[in-house]
């Protein structure tokens, strides 16, 4: 309720005069909406930091990455703050990197974060490089993720998460969690 992770502020009374809870409505970042059977609205705050707004498991796959030095809004990874939940926000995002070679040759893939379509900072870039020495076919799978934290955003922002590769057919974002948590 409430977007809370347990909001155990909150005590429901039981009321002697008949008067009975018609609805809970729980709205964006830090109320809660109580309708009564009596027509009467009473909407109150829950002061809750580290309220989850997103979570987001998705299959990626080949391809998904943008061909290098191009960057591709990764489908489903992307936030817009709502009215009413300006503040501050972390983020994190987790991926199984893929690299299969069928030669000797070397492939990166870079993710990147993004406020309204502008890099956040060029210093929390990840970049998972892999250089096959053999000429043999080989695959490697890497984990990698960045976490933005203390990002301000404002309502109507978006922040998302993007991707290149060098080959991205062969190089490339397998599987990835988006996690984005509002912190005040």
């Amino acid at each position: 309720m409430c977007g809370c992770k347990d909001c155990k502020e909150i005590t429901l009374l039981g009321g002697l005069d008949g008067v009975g809870i018609a609805s809970i409505a729980s709205n964006s970042f830090g109320t809660v909406t109580y309708t009564y059977t009596n027509g009467q609205i009473v909407t109150l705050s829950c002061s809750c930091a580290n309220s989850l707004v997103k979570n987001q498991i998705e299959a990626l796959g080949a391809n998904t990455s943008g061909a290098s030095p191009t960057y591709t809004v990764l489908t489903n990874m992307t936030y817009t703050v709502p009215a009413g939940g300006a503040g501050l926000y972390q983020l994190e995002f987790v991926a199984d990197t893929e690299f299969t070679f069928s030669s000797a040759t070397s492939n990166q893939v870079t993710l990147q974060v993004y406020k309204n379509a502008a890099i956040i900072s060029s210093n929390i870039q990840k970049r998972v490089k892999i250089t096959n020495t053999a000429a043999s076919a080989s695959s490697f799978i890497v984990p990698v993720s960045v976490k933005v934290a203390n990002v301000t955003l404002a309502v109507g922002d978006t922040i998302d998460v993007r991707s290149t590769s060098t080959a991205p057919a062969t190089a490339f974002l397998n599987f990835g969690v988006l996690t984005i948590n509002r912190l005040s």
